[in-house]
This record gives C-alpha cells, sequence and structure tokens, in this order.
C-alpha cells in the first residue's frame, strides 16, 4: 500500500501531534533569541555558526544511535529540494523575524496550515473530513483576528507568508521521503544546507567578532533545533499532515507571551480573541479524535 492509501492509526495521529507542538515550541523559543542577538550580529552569521553546532550535535546523535551514515541516500533528490525549502524558509522568515514583532511574523506564518491541508488533499491524498477542515479554516480565522489587518498592513508581512507557503511545500516533501532515510539524517541535511547558506553570505563583510554571550545565546539555539528538526521530521511522518497542521498554533501563543514578559508589547481584543479561536482549533480536533478512539 502506498503512503496515501495506508491508514493512519488514532494513536499515531495523536503522538505525531505532540511532536509538532514540541517542535513549534522549539522553534519559537529560537525565534526569540534569534531576534534577540539580531541588534548584534547578521543573521546569515548566525545561521553559519548555529548551522556548525547543529550539525555537530546531530552527527554525534546519529553515532550515538549506531545510524549508518549513506551518503548516497542523503542526496536523494527529494531530500536535498525539501533541504533548499528549508533554507528559503529560514531566511524568509527569519527576515521577517528581524523585521517585524516577533508575534506577527508568528501568526502569519500560521498561514501554513491552510496550503499544507490543500496539498496533502490533492499531493498526497488524504481523507480530509469536514471536522478537520472546520478546525484548520477556524486556526487561519484566529490568525487574521492577531494579525489585525485594520491596522494597516506592513510590505514586511510578505516576508513570512512567503515562508508560510515554502514551509507547506517543505512538509509535502517530508511525507513523501521514504522510510530508509531516518528522521535524523533527514534533520542532518537540512542542518548543512542552511549552515552554507549562512556562510555564502561572509562575503558581504558584515561579520562580527563572537563573544561568550553570542555563542551562548547561538549554542541554545543549535540545541533547540537539533530538537526542533527531529521532532519535526517524526511529527510529519508518523501522523496524517491535515491532521496535526493546526498543532503548530502552539507557537503563536507563546509568541503572544513573549511579546508580553519581554518586548512589552500589549495584545488587543482582537488578538486575545484570536489565540482562543487558534487554541479551540486544535481542542477540538484532538477531542474527534480521542471521542472516534474511545
Amino acid at each position: 500500500m502506498t503512503v496515501a492509501q495506508a491508514a493512519t492509526p488514532i494513536q499515531d495521529n495523536l503522538k505525531a501531534a505532540a511532536m509538532l507542538a514540541g517542535s513549534s515550541a522549539c522553534f519559537t523559543i529560537n525565534d526569540l533569541i534569534i531576534k534577540l542577538l539580531s541588534s548584534s550580529m547578521p543573521v546569515g552569521q548566525m545561521l553559519f555558526v548555529r548551522g556548525v553546532m547543529i550539525t555537530s550535535m546531530l552527527v554525534g546523535a546519529i553515532l550515538w544511535a549506531k545510524e549508518t551514515l549513506h551518503l548516497r541516500r542523503l542526496a536523494m533528490p527529494l531530500n536535498i529540494v525539501r533541504s533548499l525549502f528549508e533554507v528559503a524558509v529560514t531566511f524568509f522568515f527569519l527576515a521577517g523575524v528581524v523585521r517585524l514583532p516577533l508575534a506577527t511574523a508568528t501568526t502569519i506564518m500560521f498561514t501554513a496550515p491552510i496550503f499544507l491541508t490543500l496539498l496533502a488533499f490533492f499531493v498526497l491524498r488524504e481523507h480530509v473530513g469536514p471536522w478537520r477542515w472546520a478546525a484548520v479554516v477556524a486556526g487561519f480565522l484566529g490568525v487574521v483576528l492577531i494579525a489585525d489587518p485594520s491596522t494597516g498592513l506592513d510590505p514586511f508581512m510578505l516576508l513570512p507568508l512567503v515562508a508560510a507557503v515554502l514551509t507547506a511545500g517543505r512538509d509535502t516533501l517530508t511525507r513523501m521521503i521514504g522510510a530508509e532515510l531516518p528522521a535524523r539524517s533527514i534533520a542532518l541535511t537540512t542542518a548543512v544546507a542552511v549552515m552554507m547558506a549562512g556562510l555564502t553570505t561572509a562575503p558581504l563583510g558584515e561579520w562580527v567578532a563572537l563573544d561568550v554571550a553570542l555563542l551562548g545565546g547561538l549554542f541554545v539555539c543549535a540545541l533547540l533545533l537539533a530538537v526542533a528538526y527531529v521532532l519535526l521530521v517524526s511529527a510529519v511522518r508518523t501522523g496524517e499532515v491535515s491532521f496535526i497542521a493546526p498543532f503548530r498554533y502552539v507557537s503563536i501563543l507563546l509568541a503572544l507571551v513573549f511579546g508580553i514578559t519581554v518586548f512589552g508589547d500589549t495584545p488587543s481584543f482582537s488578538a486575545c480573541l484570536g489565540g482562543a479561536v487558534i487554541v479551540g482549533s486544535g481542542l477540538l480536533i484532538f477531542h474527534r479524535e480521542r471521542a472516534r478512539s474511545r
């Protein structure tokens, strides 16, 4: 049976949802640190230094797990294309994070589940029932409420929007990669690709000398992303993409909390309402799966 034809057990969906929520939390904390460090060093240098650290961690994890690194498998066309998507997602989104409030960039990024559900339906041929469509649409409406377009649209908002489209494509490609390539290996390919993309910015001459504080911040980012990459790949390969998509909204709630506690942002009533709608959409789909399981 093909991936599209095989029925995914409910337990796998719930496990994948938990992994995706954890991955989203790690990504958001990383974004917070990157935004704080962006005033001290350029994004390209951060990506390179962080990439060296992530690559080292993942290689160590692969060796510890006694997995074999097959360079030919790592060079699979789907894996390479997926890594290029990840590079584009990283640059577009972090460029948005640096120029926009963290919560704004994060919420715009979460138009991705809309595109992802469409790709899951048309490309992966997954069954998307009315409850899942309703949950995703409700989540998107929550994003609109948080973004609050009535206050005026910043052109830089296009940066995370493009990243959202690319994210949907990346996750669809992840689902299509065969099980013979472990999640850690996929994450390693991604880390190397982003690291090399960061290195290409060195000739611009904006790189700075690193001190202990910068290295420490980037080390924490690397650790978070090493975990996030593996959880993300495992989640997308374990559960149905259209089911787990709404659980990405965990990042929005964290971004709102960080905006209040770190940057002093005060969320509007519209933002609070949108957050409630987003949480409700995730809880609704979780409840429906649990009820079906019973």
